[in-house]
């Protein structure tokens, strides 16, 4: 089933702070050709718990991660093992049942950028049809974003050794790459999410991500890096300490959004547009890009800081030391230039 999203190239300004060797660097990603966004229909088809599809043994390329590893059973062996070891329960309802969700969709970052998006293109069908949810995507803010899109019921699945026979699936294709966005997809989520406050420039609030409570990505200057914040006037913030709805109003009130690397800057869809987004990181390769992009696709202004980290992992792994006089050049030139 076509959709009104077809391929589309999308351009990316570069960061507004942009380091002359990071360019490079940067001009592998300036612009994304997006894929046309299908919705698949199935009569009859089974499917994994991790979102995979398979008919007889033969698992469907188009539900594949994309990614650059496979799951474990996403191979004809692994089928096979399934269909011999495992339960099969059919599901058959009047409507259409819809998967949205993937391994990485019960956290929130992959949740509202790759789930929700998903959910939209099966909504303006304009037709009746009943949501597949894993028992593990039953967190607070997937049940409020949910009720939020209108969306107040789905049918819950098992995640452990059991498969579906499903008649009647839909399957809202899920192409784009982690890290990339159909920017008009993206900001339609924003305009159905987003509850931004009518204040003027003067009274919206400029807030700092803490990650204390986190077990990875911590600032180990934390005290300095905090006090450099508070100094310009930031707000301190752990998301995680609120609410879906209200995460969704601090974020509507703010005109600057700062922090590690991390699920906490997902929240700048909640902004107004042409915000501000400045992110600490460890290193500008060209990866990991997740959040410089989000920014564009949402038209906000990207700044970024360099940090050496404590031992030489994935940005997702290691915590932060964070230059404290080139902080205080990077905040001066987002808040005054």
């Amino acid at each position: 089933m076509r959709t009104n999203y077809s391929k589309k190239k999308f351009i990316r300004s570069l960061p507004e702070n942009i380091r002359e060797n990071d360019i490079v660097h940067f001009q592998k990603i300036l612009s994304y050709d997006c894929p046309s966004l299908l919705i698949y229909q199935f009569r009859s088809i089974n499917i994994l718990p991790d979102s995979t599809l398979f008919k007889g043994i033969f698992p469907l390329s188009i539900s594949f991660p994309f990614f650059r590893k496979r799951l474990k059973y996403h191979n004809r062996k692994g089928i096979v093992f399934i269909r011999l070891k495992w339960k099969k329960k059919k599901l058959v309802a009047n409507n259409p049942y819809v998967i949205i969700f993937d391994t990485w969709t019960k956290n929130y970052y992959h949740w509202i950028t790759q789930a929700l998006p998903r959910l939209l293109l099966a909504q303006q069908t304009n037709q009746a049809f009943t949501l597949l949810l894993p028992e593990d995507h039953q967190s607070q803010f997937h049940k409020a974003s949910l009720k939020l899109l209108q969306v107040e019921s789905w049918q819950t699945i098992k995640r452990k050794d059991q498969y579906y026979d499903v008649h009647n699936l839909w399957y809202p294709s899920r192409d784009i790459q982690i890290g990339d966005y159909n920017d008009d997809l993206i900001t339609l989520l924003r305009d159905k999410l987003s509850k931004v406050e009518p204040l003027s420039k003067f009274q919206r609030k400029k807030l700092f991500i803490n990650r204390a409570s986190k077990e990875r990505r911590h600032i180990i200057n934390e005290e300095d890096v905090l006090n450099t914040f508070l100094s310009f006037g930031f707000e301190i913030v752990d998301f995680e300490q609120h609410s879906f709805e209200e995460q969704i109003l601090l974020a509507g009130k703010a005109s600057v959004l700062a922090g590690v690397h991390g699920a906490g800057l997902t929240n700048m869809i909640f902004m107004p547009a042409h915000s501000v987004v400045f992110e600490l990181t460890t290193r500008i390769n060209g990866e990991h890009y997740y959040y410089y992009s989000l920014s564009n696709s949402l038209t906000h202004r990207y700044y970024y800081q360099v940090c050496d980290p404590d031992q030489e992992v994935e940005v997702q792994e290691a915590n932060l030391m964070v230059d404290i006089n080139t902080l205080k050049e990077n905040i001066t030139r987002m808040l005054y230039e």
